[in-house]
């Protein structure tokens, strides 16, 4: 149970109940590596740019195009969302402001090298780095996952579901215990009449030379028997196990379970559904963190202009789609040929950028059909 310091306003989690689970540790779950991977890539890969109004600002502010001098901006931002996504906290320092007095590096810091607490009235946050006294949005940058009113620090998912995450740790730890070092025997061997502890055990090391480790065919002599005793992964309910625990990790980062292969008795992802699941994680997995890396960096450009990302390559329907939306588009004069073509990353063409669009004669015009459409030029 997630509970609120009303002292400190701070987000306090219960333990694990004993087991270890630290943010690095939930990344031996495949799942929640996959989980993290996922959203982080996506996140880094969406194309962002500063609006004035809906006009996009030229030029591009140096802090979107390349943040960090020594990385790339990929990288960078790949690195903002997995801290989110593991600690909750990602943090950013800034220097190098430009002619405007704006920053035009941030670069990822460690959240553990970061210490922060209120300044003596409680109305600021005082942020220490290697020594250094920090000020938000002028020196550091702080973006935050779930924050209550108040709180220092964001809450992230693997914190907050911290004692699921220690279970499936030690699940995953008790399967490999299990399949290594398990206490049931592989198999028993059966011997008429009674044996002797010295006679047992040569029968025993004796069979383990012949038979430990290979593959063939086992004659026993004697009266004695062979009856195996492992037990097979639905027995030890491993598969089960794993499966609750990739439908808990789709629940914790919000990504619908079929994009990480858990699919419901009976059911499965078709192309049918394909689009409503990728526009799911767009909005419940996506859009959360990319809103909270548009807003911290607003901070950092002139407040004339607002920061926003393209989801266009997550929600990019087949290409029929595309093109009959485009000939509807183009015919109406809403997109002229260019704007079409640099959506398809195809180069501009001469005069592409007039609307070719035609008021219609009111008293005999009706609205055209999709198969009605000139689709020329695009």
């Amino acid at each position: 149970m997630t509970l609120i310091d009303p002292s400190t306003m701070e987000i306090i989690v219960p333990d694990g109940g004993g087991i270890a689970s630290t943010p690095a540790k939930s990344l031996a779950v495949p799942a929640a590596y996959a989980a993290v991977a996922m959203i982080a890539d996506s996140v880094a890969a969406l194309p962002w740019n500063s609006y004035r109004g809906n006009v996009p600002s030229d030029p591009v502010p140096p802090i979107l195009r390349r943040p960090d001098p020594f990385s790339g901006l990929q990288r960078t931002r790949r690195q903002i969302a997995t801290a989110l996504l593991l600690d909750g906290n990602a943090y950013c320092y800034l220097t190098a402001p430009g002619r405007d007095g704006y920053p035009t590096v941030a670069i990822p810091i460690p959240r553990s090298e970061v210490t922060v607490k209120w300044n003596s009235t409680r109305t600021r946050p005082i942020y220490r780095w290697r020594g250094e006294t920090l000020v938000e949005n002028e020196s550091i940058m702080h973006i935050r996952m779930l924050d209550a009113p108040g709180a220092l620090r964001g809450l992230g998912p693997i914190e907050a579901a911290r004692i699921s995450v220690a279970g499936m740790i030690e699940g995953e730890r008790l399967a490999t215990d299990g399949y290594l070092n398990g206490g049931v025997p592989d198999g028993v061997v059966t011997v008429p009449g009674k044996l002797t502890e010295p006679e047992a055990d040569q029968i025993r090391s004796g069979w383990d030379k012949r038979h430990a480790g290979k593959r063939g065919v086992a004659f026993l002599t004697g009266g004695m028997t062979w009856t195996s005793t492992r037990m097979s992964n639905a027995d030890m309910q491993f598969l089960e196990s794993r499966e609750f625990s990739i439908r808990d990790v789709a629940r914790m980062f919000r990504i619908p379970a079929a994009l990480l292969n858990a699919v419901a008795d009976g059911g499965g992802i078709t192309y049918r559904n394909l689009e409503g699941v990728w526009t799911e994680y767009t909005r419940t997995a996506i859009e959360p963190i990319a809103e909270r890396l548009e807003e911290a960096f607003s901070f950092l450009i002139p407040s004339t202009r607002e920061i926003r990302h393209d989801y266009g390559r997550l929600l990019r329907a087949d290409v029929q789609t595309r093109y009959n939306t485009y000939a509807i588009a183009r015919q109406n004069g809403i997109l002229t040929t260019n704007e079409i073509r640099a959506s398809e990353g195809l180069d501009p063409l001469p005069g592409g950028d007039r609307l070719d669009f035609r008021a219609p004669d009111t008293e005999t015009a009706s609205e055209p059909s999709i198969a009605e459409v000139d689709v020329d030029g695009i």
